[in-house]
């Protein structure tokens, strides 16, 4: 758990340029600081040097970094005439470093970190892929030291100036093989998310969500069919597209209401009681000391508030979905879900707003599948809300700084984007890394499309679209395009090939299905315009890496999120026309406007962006927990799933004290 930090150059401009100093660029570096409470007095700061000295003559591809803080008043000459002997490029010594030490190992040109042992040199350094040696003096210090350290391959432990010597040249000695292990627990660290082994961490999940399950969590399959293996099963994918989809109007939304509830919970009444008594066992078995429950896994929330758990609800949806149910009589100010209707709401509005609100909320109660689950649930013993829990903490996407006002209830907390750690686009899809970096796209405008696992397109849609890139490219010869095209149905697109002999493969590139997570291909930043379906996470991917974006929207929330696009001015909503089909001529229009207006549309998404990752919170749970995620300055960021896990964890800490 690290804190953001700016760059080291904006912190410490005199380490930055000896760091970068030219006569040193492939020496290999050491960095050595012992923490803030580590003081040497002048007999020990002269034998390290001396030690340092005495490397540095053996070896002249060595370079030294060090922060001696001294135990009183003295005069280290030594440091002068080490300067004179060796090159002031090759050792320099400070007694308090301006940056944090992290800054200094992230520039990526420290190859051995020599530290105190402490939790945050070690995580540093292990998140880092830095090799390190640890001269540790007490308690936990030790555990990191000799434990963790030595027994994960990635460092050694060393106490005395001979003895760190000793330890040095063993480090040097065995390299590459040290170098190689600390990279890959660098990986697993960055990927897993946490390091398992300190605390017990169970995920209960359907069979899907195992391949997702972190290395060392423990994995409890529920049997039975997911959310969405259960809509599946029901009906074909494009029935079920087809009862979701709606004109962002009054009778557009009142059409599809009726649905709502069917999508909110696909399971029969003996399913969902079959699902939640199984929960209800394995919560039991693991007597948990806090459960995280995603928002739409509502026999979790079942099962948990029966056994009296402490819980956190997650929730991929944004701020305003989320609280809507707790701001009273405001609630009517805020526009429908589904109607992309303005804020604030003209008055000819307030009426037909008003309507839809009372139907949302009534058909959830009343409609008849939600009823027979209320009967069962209760004849199960299962009480409390079925659809809302409002005295647990919720943690959800979105910003205060971004969102409607209204009463910030102090259990829905909106945290920024809860994006997915990824690795980089060369591991998991070379060829699109290969397309990505084509020299012929360098510089190139490049616009991904990418409209979601349920969005699927008949021979004539896909044609049309093809024809809409076909027409951008020929008037546009500094634009290229990456597109997924998912299509319904078995059939073939001779136009691609004609268009890709017309304009070039590294111009245009069409695939049915993305290797790579959308925002790994985002985070390549090669990427100047987004095209999506308008969806909670398309929205945030983008939103927090600052790339301007257009929305297809076709139901619900991505009408919401369409016309926050356009509101903020990040981009457009691309068939405000056509929904909840789209008219490939309303897309072509969209596309030319945010090009002609790019800069200004760019500044704004950076400015989000700045705002997304950076901003932070300051806020107080219901139950007296706080948290403050540092406010971004000279460049510092913090990602919503960062904010996600100290809450997490504060609360698990709260929960065992």
């Amino acid at each position: 758990m690290l804190l953001p930090s700016p760059s080291l150059a904006s912190v410490d401009p005199e380490t930055d340029e000896w760091l970068n100093h030219p006569e040193a660029k492939e020496m290999f570096a050491i960095s050595f600081a012992l923490g803030s409470l580590t003081r040497l007095d002048m007999a020990q700061a002269e034998g390290l040097l001396g030690m340092f000295e005495e490397l540095m003559l053996e070896r002249e591809d060595i370079r030294v970094y060090a922060k001696i803080m001294r135990m009183g008043r003295y005069e280290l000459p030594m440091v002068q005439e080490m300067v004179e002997r060796l090159g002031g490029h090759r050792i320099k010594v400070v007694e308090w470093m301006k940056a944090d030490p992290v800054v200094l190992l992230r520039t990526g040109k420290v190859d051995l970190a020599i530290h105190h042992a402490g939790s945050n040199s070690y995580h540093e350094a292990l998140s880092l892929g830095v090799p390190q040696i640890a001269v540790s003096s007490w308690l936990d210090c030790y555990d990191f030291a000799v434990r963790r350290i030595e027994q994960l391959g990635i460092g050694k432990p060393g106490f005395t100036p001979s003895e760190l010597l000793s330890t040095i040249h063993s480090v040097l000695a065995d390299y590459p093989k040290i170098k190689a292990r600390a990279i890959e627990c660098a990986e697993v660290a960055a990927m897993a998310g946490t390091d398992v082994k300190a605390h017990d961490v169970h995920l209960c999940s359907f069979a899907p969500a195992r391949k997702r399950s972190p290395k060392g969590a423990i994995f409890h399959e529920i049997s039975g069919l997911s959310h969405t293996e259960s809509v599946k099963q029901s009906m074909p994918l494009e029935k079920v597209t087809a009862l979701l989809q709606h004109r962002p109007t009054f009778f557009g939304v009142l059409k599809i209401v009726k649905n709502t509830p069917y999508a909110h919970s696909p399971y029969t009444p003996s399913q969902y009681i079959s699902i939640t008594r199984e929960v209800e066992s394995t919560l039991e078995a693991i007597k948990p000391d806090l459960v995280v429950i995603d928002s739409l896994f509502l026999s979790g929330q079942d099962a948990a508030r029966k056994l009296g758990l402490a819980r956190i609800i997650l929730s991929p949806n944004a701020w305003k979905d989320n609280a809507i149910h707790l701001q009273g009589l405001g609630a009517f100010s805020w526009p429908a879900l589904g109607t992309a209707w303005p804020y604030p709401l003209p008055i000819y509005l307030w009426p037909l707003n008003i309507i839809l609100l009372l139907c949302l909320a009534l058909t959830f109660e009343l409609s008849p599948s939600t009823r027979a689950k209320m009967a069962a649930r209760k004849e199960a013993g299962y009480n409390g809300n079925f659809l809302n829990e409002p005295v647990q903490i919720r943690l959800c996407m979105g910003l205060p700084q971004l969102e409607l006002p209204g009463i910030r209830p102090s259990t829905v907390i909106p945290i920024g984007p809860i994006l997915l750690p990824s690795p980089p686009l060369a591991s998991v899809d070379p060829e699109l890394n290969e397309w990505i970096s084509h020299p012929k796209g360098e510089g190139m405008f490049t616009i991904t499309i990418a409209l979601g696992s349920h969005w699927t397109l008949r021979a004539g849609e896909a044609e049309g679209l093809l024809r809409m890139f076909g027409e951008l490219l020929g008037s546009k010869e500094d634009v290229r395009i990456y597109a997924k095209i998912m299509r319904r149905g078995t059939y073939q697109l001779p136009l691609l090939a004609e268009l890709q002999a017309e304009f070039g493969e590294h111009r245009l590139r069409v695939v049915e299905w993305m290797k790579a997570d959308p925002v790994v291909l985002l985070r390549t930043g090669k990427v100047d315009l987004v095209i999506h379906h308008g969806g909670s996470n398309s929205y945030h991917e983008a939103l927090s890496l600052g790339i301007p974006q257009m929305a297809i929207a076709s139901w619900f929330d991505c009408y919401d999120f369409a016309a926050r696009i356009e509101t903020l001015g990040i981009g457009k909503w691309g068939n405000r026309k056509a929904g909840p089909g789209f008219d490939p001529a309303e897309i072509l229009g969209a596309i030319r406007a945010i090009i002609a207006d790019y800069a200004h549309i760019k500044a704004n998404a950076v400015r989000c962006a700045d705002v997304a990752v950076a901003a932070g919170t300051e806020v107080k749970g219901h139950d007296g927990l706080e948290l403050t995620v540092p406010r971004g300055e000279g460049g510092l960021s913090i990602q919503g799933r960062d904010v996600a896990a100290e809450w997490i964890y504060r609360k698990a800490r709260s929960c065992v004290a």
